[in-house]
């Protein structure tokens, strides 16, 4: 049989199963190869301890390697609340094979590719990639694949991951409360996107569950991705009064998925859900009721 024909078959017969077989990486806080000053922030003092554990599909054969790999290609996140691990593996295929192998294995394992990269042939080594972002932006895998023979391929895994505090107990919102004061701005590039509202809720249901949903966010807010133009943006400002003429004061929008209790520290509002709460409200009392 030929050299590399009994890997591949191997391969293709555990690709049906392709997170049997899986790398575990212990993150820990530390520099993104390359080390780069940007990156190389301390970490939080608020940082939870200890490492986290993560587990990656591994292509069938691999075994542990020292080749060098080219590292200007990873891409570090968010460094003040990271950790990272890195391994390196020698694989016993091509590197077609080996890439098809990962492209389906990743998704396979409940890791988008988000990012592909093909083989770059600039001098150097040549070399190719693979990436996957988790949908909560909380989590990379780049991987870099550099062919080193018609049957031999080395795999570099650079794992990240956002290990963020829990949510502060000063942020929660506790009752009863017995009105909500709305003050709702739009803007946007078209003057009809640009609205304010001030209104008043006093209906005990809506206000229960303007809490509960203010409640439910568990992660805090910090700056992750990248920036683009801002067509629309919507911004609301509450004011929840007590019976005994206490307030707490809410901001949700603004900035996408950012919601602030008070003074506490800024929360997620995943995927705009409580936005998007108070965007219904406004739309029934103030567009189809015409009560604002």
């Amino acid at each position: 049989m030929p050299p590399g024909r009994a890997t591949l078959a191997h391969a293709a017969q555990a690709e049906s199963l392709p997170c049997q077989r899986s790398l575990t990486l212990i993150l820990r806080t530390g520099p993104v190869p390359p080390a780069d000053a940007e990156w190389d922030r301390p970490p939080a003092r608020d940082i939870p301890p200890g490492p986290v554990i993560e587990r990656f599909p591994l292509c069938p054969g691999a075994v542990p390697s020292g080749v060098a790999m080219p590292l200007h290609e990873v891409i570090g996140i968010l460094p003040t609340y990271r950790k990272v691990a890195r391994a390196e593996f020698e694989l016993p295929a091509g590197y077609r094979t080996v890439s098809a192998w990962y492209r389906h294995a990743l998704p396979a394992c409940g890791l988008p590719i988000d990012e592909t990269m093909p083989l770059q042939q600039h001098g150097g080594p040549h070399f190719a990639g693979l990436g996957s972002m988790s949908p909560d932006w909380l989590n990379r895998l780049t991987l870099i694949f550099r062919p080193l023979s018609p049957t031999t391929t080395a795999v570099l895994y650079v794992a990240q991951t956002l290990d963020l505090p829990p949510r502060p107990a000063s942020s929660l919102l506790h009752g009863p409360f017995t009105r909500v004061a709305v003050d709702y701005q739009s803007s946007g590039a078209l003057p009809h996107s640009n609205h304010r509202y001030r209104f008043s809720i006093t209906w005990p249901g809506t206000i229960t569950r303007l809490v509960a949903a203010i409640n439910r966010p568990t992660r805090i807010w910090v700056p992750i991705g990248t920036g683009g133009t801002v067509l629309f943006s919507q911004s609301v400002r509450l004011s929840f009064v007590r019976r005994d003429g206490g307030v707490r004061l809410v901001s949700v929008g603004g900035i996408l998925d950012r919601l602030a209790v008070g003074r506490s520290r800024p929360l997620v509002d995943m995927n705009g859900r409580v936005l998007k709460l108070l965007a219904r409200i406004v739309q029934r009392r103030c567009h189809v009721a015409g009560a604002c």
